[in-house]
């Protein structure tokens, strides 16, 4: 009986056309694969429901003056929220994204601090959204005047289609709500 050749496995730098062909399947099939994980990691939960409520049926005008506990609360002052697409905070300018609007609503406060817990912002169809930043200055105006003291300006990212909405405070003394637009 004759003893087979035994051949050793060639190492892929033995065969560099070999290599080459791995290398460039694993250099596509890499970001691929990374890409999907990416894909579905972020597509888990989808966007989200936003939640619906029905529309405040009892609410104030903009600009009224009303006590809610021990504090005295004033939502739009100027009688109105006001809808922009672009804001300026310092030397950022800040841009909505596409179908999205800023809506900011100055809110004036006496006896208690104006933060974001406590406030939502409502519109026509019932769709809630929650604040995205309390400010000391106007970020409509790109040099906006020293701040008023007890006046903040609540900042909220809308639908684009939003003609009216409600502003809502959920405080000590019970919701007091506003309608502005």
């Amino acid at each position: 009986m004759t003893a087979k050749k035994h051949r050793p496995a060639r190492a892929p730098a033995d065969n560099p056309a070999g290599a080459i062909r791995r290398w460039t399947l694993i250099m596509l099939l890499a970001p691929a694969v990374i890409f999907i994980f990416y894909w579905f990691a972020g597509r888990t939960g989808g966007p989200g429901k936003i939640p619906q409520v029905p529309p405040p049926r009892h609410f104030y005008s903009a600009g009224t003056v009303v006590k809610a506990g021990n504090a005295t609360l004033q939502a739009g002052p100027a009688g109105a929220g006001y809808l922009a697409r672009t804001l300026y905070f310092g030397v950022n300018t800040v841009m909505a994204g596409p179908d999205e609007l800023f809506a900011v609503v100055a809110v004036r406060a006496t006896g208690a601090a104006v933060n974001q817990a406590g406030w939502r912002l409502i519109d026509g169809q019932g769709t809630v959204f929650r604040p995205l930043k309390a400010v000391d200055r106007n970020p409509l105006l790109e040099q906006p005047p020293a701040p008023v003291s007890g006046e903040k300006y609540l900042v909220f990212r809308v639908n684009a289609k939003t003609k009216y909405f409600y502003i809502q405070y959920t405080g000590p003394g019970g919701p007091v709500t506003w309608r502005t637009g």
